[in-house]
């Protein structure tokens, strides 16, 4: 049951309960509801209802597709909000729903309409106007300032019918899809922890488990680029002067982007011989003909600023920019838009996707703009944006202060510049600022260098390219500088500009020096979160959106600073994980969810354990329960977690929004053909289910390549057909053959000879088992792949052989991290056979034993109750059989002489790729007993 209200909120609502023919005012939260209660003044009351006040009921049934989707509803509130809702309501004279004017908020307005229509305090007549009661009023704003809220206030209406209707159809269209596809997960994957889908957030969890399978199957490819370190510096002077003692201005770097007439690819050099071979024709070049600056080109690039926020772009932003992960940031936003610990609302509603302003906003925005930065910063006509996706709800303004003049530095100032409130605002001042002034515009410069000689059209020769940048105008980048926090405000170096020397056609230019320096790079090098990795993925040579070319890379490598020619080996890198704000960027991009839903969504995939996550700009992880739900339903239900049908859906559940469709009706077109196949769907037979998970998902447990893949699914195609064909439905699913001698080393089961590890359920969960069970009774736990940040890998990782016990020797991950393990010593057949005889034939002797004892214990029962009977006179008792006597239970599974021995690593720090066999089977050797205490004898 929820928490009950607070002591100062429950307060105000026994007040508001004595309170008579006053106007009460009906908010969601405690904050919101001061602020309004200080804008209206006497005779208004307004009392926060605490979010929703009622919910489908959380079982089976509370959807009914027979009765029209009839719906079961319960109260949610808190601890006596509804009474106290409902007491206030019977004596005030008119009834006012200000909740928040998205969807939700409607939502909430309805279901208080509906609970005083429950308890009679609202009689409507048929066509809807009241016949008794309080007068119902809805009212919305956009934010929370005192002029805001009288303006809504002057304009009441009556609830949308409409933004219900949506309410209702995407509320039972989720509980349908939600509970009808959980009740399948259950049966046909057993787990230990139940299992769920959802119509959304099933559909984002395969956006991540595509992603990873992506990431899993990229085999990485070599590429070198080649530059120069090159200097105007006059042919006559001393060689042999030190390089450094020249200034910096005048040296600068050249990408080789032409070898024998030839532009290189995007993957060329390839290899380390080529790549020095083109160095070699540099140096070559330089040492001979030498070099010529053959053509310099200059031009002034725009850079056009963003558009204001909407809560998609505001997530990204600050999951970039700040490390806030979605429900931070909403929370932040929540906490501005309340205006809490600032007395009104500081920034407009934050649940939206529309682009426009108000021209009274934008008027003031650009007053400010110029007043902050000058007028020359500010265009001559305000910016309009418009929104390009087309289910787009322009209804509400973008997100933007409240008051352009309220400057980031006065809410630090009033909030602590170190609070998730004040840096958000920051960044939504900047935003919205920067979108109302002039583009920021920079110089790019690009000097073709060729060897003397090579300057026809089309040159036989090597060609190299140096790019130049500077910014020249800092236009709307101010904004982002403004309060000292060094994003580009002023007019001098930008962190990124990259400047050349003023270099002129037909000028010569030579080598800094005559030496050429090779740098290899470690192809399975520990990424970050993408920003390196971005440098060493390949690109075209020609120029980007800017002007500059991708390949070009800054002169910081250390030996670059020496030497004159650098040849640089890179590896192309696989995409890089979602975070929690690309995801929602991709969410936005392909129509899925909505503003309300985005945080919701993160929220769900994380707490069920799907995916596992930092937040912010941390990576998104699949766990194995994620990826095996996943995998289930993208083979066994695409359609319904297909990213087009559920933006169809999305569209469809907007045309309900916009009165173009009958809720029930878009209802009635889902749920028919999604019930016959959840039906259709029962009957698959589990084994076919664990069959395709294990090819499906065999990359990420034992990684397959894709030829392994589309064999594997043949396989399961033709075992499906066939037992189609069988008219026996009794008759066991087919078996599905392999051809041991092809398994790859991580397929093999390392206890028998011929066996394939493949995925196995149970009512537990999942393992990874042998296909030669019962005979082979090998199993591990299933294992995820850990991120490459988290120096982790693929679980359990073979060390080797213990060669004194012959006992294999792994690395496994375990709840409180990796450890190491020795296995445990089993017998070999011929052993196993005679310890079983001899321990059969110790149970023989062990029970003949006991009956022994029981039989003796009997005898001499008997006879002292026969002497007892004897000296009373009486008759001696009747012989009492001995008692049945077993054998105890055994309580081990197997014919093990010993436990496996561990050793955890995680206390140690020691990292998992830092062990080796020698290490591991030191390690392995403690506990150690070095001797007894000399006061206690007890072990040490």
């Amino acid at each position: 049951r929820p928490p009950a209200a607070p002591r100062a909120s429950r307060a105000r609502h026994a007040a508001a309960s004595s309170s008579s023919r006053e106007t009460l005012v009906i908010v969601e939260s405690p904050a919101k509801a001061v602020s309004v209660q200080k804008y209206l003044g006497d005779g208004h009351v307004v009392l926060a209802s605490y979010g929703h006040v009622r919910d489908l009921v959380e079982k089976s049934g509370s959807v009914v597709p027979e009765r029209g989707f009839e719906m079961v509803w319960e109260e949610r509130a808190r601890d006596g909000v509804v009474r106290d809702i409902l007491r206030a309501a019977r004596s005030a004279r008119t009834v006012v729903l200000a909740t928040d004017p998205d969807r939700e908020g409607e939502a909430i307005a309805w279901h208080i309409l509906e609970l005083l229509k429950r308890e009679g305090i609202v009689q409507r007549s048929s066509s809807g106007d009241v016949m008794s009661g309080p007068d119902i009023q809805r009212v919305t704003f956009t934010e929370v300032t005192k002029s805001a809220v009288r303006a809504a206030f002057a304009a009441p209406r009556d609830v949308s019918a409409e933004l219900v209707d949506a309410y209702l159809a995407r509320r039972a269209l989720d509980y349908l899809f939600g509970f009808s596809l959980s009740g399948v997960l259950w049966r046909k994957m057993p787990s230990a922890q139940r299992l769920s889908a959802g119509r959304v957030q099933s559909v984002a969890l395969r956006l991540v488990c595509d992603r990873e399978f992506e990431i899993e199957k990229f085999r990485k490819e070599e590429y070198w680029s080649v530059r120069a370190r090159l200097t105007r510096r006059d042919e006559n002077e001393n060689e042999n002067e030190n390089a450094a003692t020249e200034p910096m201005a005048d040296f600068f770097a050249a990408e080789l982007t032409h070898v024998h007439g030839l532009r290189l690819g995007k993957m060329e050099p390839g290899t380390r011989i080529e790549a020095e071979a083109c160095a070699a024709e540099i140096l070559e070049a330089n040492d001979g003909p030498g070099l010529v600056v053959h053509d310099v080109t200059e031009k002034d690039v725009a850079r056009n600023p963003k558009p204001p926020f909407t809560t998609s772009t505001m997530q990204q932003e600050a999951s970039s920019k700040l490390g806030f992960g979605a429900g931070r940031t909403m929370s932040a936003a929540q906490s501005l838009y309340e205006g809490r610990g600032w007395g009104e609302g500081l920034i407009t509603y934050m649940r939206t996707d529309g682009l426009h302003v108000s021209p009274e906003a934008v008027a003031e925005i650009r007053a400010t703009a110029a007043a902050e930065f000058g007028q020359t910063h500010v265009p001559a006509s305000p910016n309009v944006y418009k929104k390009k996706q087309k289910n787009a709800q322009e209804a509400h303004e973008a997100i933007r202060p409240t008051s352009a003049g309220t400057l980031p530095s006065a809410v630090a100032n009033r909030l602590g510049a170190g609070s998730d409130e004040a840096k958000l605002y920051r960044l939504i001042w900047a935003r919205t600022m920067a979108s109302q002034m002039a583009p920021a515009v920079t110089k790019r410069v690009v000097a073709d260098v060729r060897r003397r000689g090579d300057d026809a059209a089309d040159p036989a020769g090597l060609r190299l390219r140096a790019n130049g940048s500077r910014l020249v105008f800092a236009g709307h980048l101010a904004a982002y500088g403004h309060g000292g926090d060094g994003g580009g405000g002023g007019l001098g170096a930008d962190a990124r500009d990259v400047w050349l020397p003023e270099l002129k056609a037909g000028e010569s230019v030579r080598l800094a020096a005559s030496s050429i320096e090779v740098l290899e790079k470690d192809p399975d090098a520990k990424r970050g979160f993408g920003a390196a990795a971005e440098a060493d993925r390949p690109t075209d040579v020609g120029d980007d959106d800017d002007g500059t070319s991708a390949r070009q890379t800054p002169n910081s490598d250390a030996s670059f600073l020496s030497a004159g020619v650098l040849a640089s080996q890179h590896w192309t890198q696989p995409p890089g994980r979602y975070t929690e704000g690309t995801l929602v960027k991709a969410l936005e991009e392909k129509g899925i969810g909505r503003p309300s839903t985005y945080a919701s969504i993160l929220r769900v995939i994380t707490k069920r354990g799907y995916v596992t996550g930092t937040g912010g700009r941390g990576p998104l992880v699949p766990e194995t329960r994620g990826r095996l739900v996943s995998s289930f339903l993208s083979h066994f239900f695409a359609e319904y977690v297909d990213y087009g049908f559920t933006a169809g859906l999305e569209d469809a559940l907007d045309d309900v929004a916009n009165g173009e469709k009958k809720w029930r009706d878009t209802l009635g077109d889902f749920w028919g053909p999604f019930q016959g196949d959840v039906e259709s769907l029962k009957g698959v037979r589990t084994s076919l289910v664990v069959d395709v998970l294990d090819a499906t998902l065999g990359v990420h447990f034992f990684g397959d390549d894709e030829s392994a893949l589309e064999h594997r699914m043949r396989a399961v195609a033709e075992a499906t057909e066939e037992a189609a064909r069988d008219e026996d439905l009794n008759s066991p699913y087919p078996t599905l053959a392999f051809d041991p001698k092809t398994l790859s080393a991580r397929r093999k089961c390392p206890s028998c000879a011929d066996g394939r590890l493949g995925l196995k359920l149970s009512r537990t969960g999942g393992f990874i088992g042998c296909s030669n069970y019962p005979a082979c009774g090998h199993t591990q736990s299933l294992s995820s792949t850990q991120s490459d940040e988290e120096g982790g890998g693929t679980f359990p990782k073979a060390l080797g052989t213990d060669p004194v016990s012959g006992r294999r020797v792994s690395i496994r991950n375990g709840p409180y991290g990796p450890y190491l393990e020795l296995e445990a010593e089993t017998l070999s057949a011929e052993a196993e056979a005679a310890a079983r005889a001899a321990r059969e034939m110790q149970d023989a002797v062990d029970l003949a034993r006991l009956e022994e004892e029981a039989a003796r214990e009997a005898e001499a029962a008997y006879a002292a109750a026969s002497e007892a009977a004897a000296a009373k006179g009486e008759k001696p008792p009747r012989r009492k059989k001995p008692k049945k006597v077993k054998l105890p239970k055994r309580t081990s599974k197997g014919l093990e002489t010993s436990k496996p021995r561990r050793f955890g690593l995680r206390n140690l720090e020691i990292a998992p790729e830092a062990v080796t066999l020698d290490l591991a089977l030191d390690l392995l050797t403690y506990p150690k007993t070095l001797g007894a205490h000399p006061e206690d004898g007890e072990p040490v």
